[in-house]
Formats: C-alpha cells, structure tokens, sequence
C-alpha cells in the first residue's frame, strides 16, 4: 500500500529543464555530460517510457527536497537581510538561486541550444551545486565523481555566454555533499572517511579553452548520435567485473589477473606467464543499465550483453 501523496510526487515530476523532441538540438548541461546513446534514445522513445515507481525514485524525491529547502532558505535571508531581521555583516544574499539560462552554440556550423540551472551563485562568487550521495563519492581523498568538475565548469561558462552574470563574477566552484549513507561509526574508525554527514567539495576551474573544447566534443558526440547510435563505453554503463581477464589455459577454472585494458592484460601475460595462456574479454555487469538508465528495454546494446551473461 503506498500514499496517494507519495504516488502523485512520482508521477508529478518536478524536472523543469528541457524535453526536447527527435527533432530538436536542445540539451542540457547535465545531458551534454550523460552518454549520448541514452540522451537519444529518450528523445526517441520519450512517450512511450514507463512511469517511474516510488522506491525506484528516491534518490530523486530525497534531492529534491534538499533543493527545496535550500531555495526556501534562500529566499528567506533575502527578506530577512531586506527587514533588517540580521546583519549584513554575518550574511550576504547570494546573486541567484535556482537560475535557468542558455545560449547558442555552432557546432560546425549547426546551432545547438545549451540550457542549464544553477543551484547557488553565492556573493563571494562561490558557484555551489547541492548533492545528496553517497560517503564513498567523497572518500579516500576524492574529489567528488568526475562529472561534477564537469557540471560546474559548463555552468559557470553558460552564465558568462549567456549573459546571466559578467564574466569574472564566478571565483570558485564547490559541491555541497549530503551524505545518505554517513556513518559515525565508520567515521571513528576509518581515517580516509568523511568526518562529517556534509562536506564540501572544492572544485577546479578549467581554461576558457578547456571548456570550449570539453563542449564542443560532447556536443560532436551528440549531433553524431542523431545519424547512427554509438555504444556506451563501460565507464558510461557504470560497468564492473569486465575487462581483459589473463588465463593460464582454457581449462583455468580463475583468471590470473582482469586488466582493464588489453595491452596491460598482453604484457602481463608476455612478461609474467612467458607468452602462454590466453586472453578473455569479459563484459562485466553494467550498473547504470540495470538498474538506473530508464531507456535501456529499448537500448540493443544492453539487450545483447543480457543474453550472454
């Protein structure tokens, strides 16, 4: 039995970006970065996907609630520092909140509408982007997964292009991490563990070059989808346990070693096991087409690497 209430947040849908149809060349900062095959193929098969179900989606209802209240409590230091309710020289009201802007990009001559929605622009000129995750995106010294550089740096570039901000007025970039899975204990005893349930993750700024290349790739890469579907690489299928796995024969019940790449399985075999043995080839389990990626009953990639698991 589930609430109505619960039901209806499911089907509401609060995304509010861009759903652009086969047809047009509009995309997001965060489909820019996702992989094209999948960004296609909802634009494809967009009416006819599946409602989501609550407990499928609760990392959504849990991110945005924090965005929700995050909004709230912005709007509500501006009204408080506008009353005089606080002091000016404790807070500053940030310069946007929740802001949506795009601008035009000419990929080789064909335009292409890239929109994006910050969630804070601070007045220290702090560009922060609210993440509900897990400990382990922060752990050991990481610096957040790899695509959250990405975000940052497109946004700051979508709001100097558009015109939303001047350009110089974005100084830093940061993640404001929410940890779901925080654990004190774990904390105690694990040095390379956050300490905290929320902590904050720094973030590089890229060269003005850097991001018009990083763009003008990604955007490549989807123009390139709309003629023919490329595969998505096992680091966009979130995949594990494949690669290249170096046996001593074809009777070897385990491998010697997996090797993400083939030329470090060939030396180990050459160097280690004198040229004998074999090399296999192991597709692994993709994580994000199991279980996250809303396209993939119609997606023939997956459907093949089902049928020889």
């Amino acid at each position: 039995m589930i609430p109505a209430t619960r039901r209806a947040w499911t089907i509401r849908d609060p995304y509010t970006g861009p759903r652009p149809d086969p047809s047009q060349r509009l995309i997001s900062v965060t489909n820019l970065i996702n992989p094209p095959r999948m960004i296609r193929l909802t634009a494809l098969h967009r009416d006819e996907l599946p409602p989501e179900e609550p407990g499928i989606d609760t990392w959504k209802l849990l991110g945005t609630a924090v965005h929700a209240a995050m909004e709230q409590a912005a709007e509500s230091l501006k009204t408080r520092l506008a009353i005089r309710e606080i002091d000016e020289r404790d807070f500053r009201a940030p310069l946007l909140v929740e802001h949506r802007t795009e601008t035009t990009v000419n990929v080789d001559g064909i335009p292409w509408t890239l929109s994006g929605q910050l969630d804070l622009l601070e007045a220290d000129g702090i560009l922060w982007d609210w993440k509900v995750t897990s400990a382990w995106s922060v752990s050991d010294g990481r610096q957040g997964k790899g695509e959250w550089a990405s975000q940052l740096n497109v946004l700051r570039w979508l709001l100097e292009r558009s015109g939303a901000v001047p350009r110089g007025t974005v100084r830093g970039l940061g993640v404001w991490a929410i940890l779901r899975d925080w654990s004190a204990t774990q904390a105690r005893r694990d040095e390379g563990y956050p300490d905290n349930q929320e902590v904050a993750v720094p973030l590089p700024i890229w060269s003005e070059s850097d991001v018009d290349d990083y763009i003008l790739t990604r955007l490549r890469a989807h123009e390139a989808a709309r003629a023919s579907l490329p595969l998505c690489t096992p680091a966009e299928r979130w995949a594990k346990g494949g690669g290249y796995a170096v046996l001593r024969s074809a009777k070897s019940v385990r491998a010697e070693r997996i090797f993400d790449r083939r030329e470090d399985a060939e030396r180990y075999r050459d160097e280690i096991l004198s040229g004998k043995g074999l090399i296999e080839e192991r597709s692994g389990t993709s994580v994000r087409c199991g279980r996250f990626c809303r396209v993939s009953s119609f997606c023939e990639q997956f459907k093949k690497e089902k049928e020889t698991e």
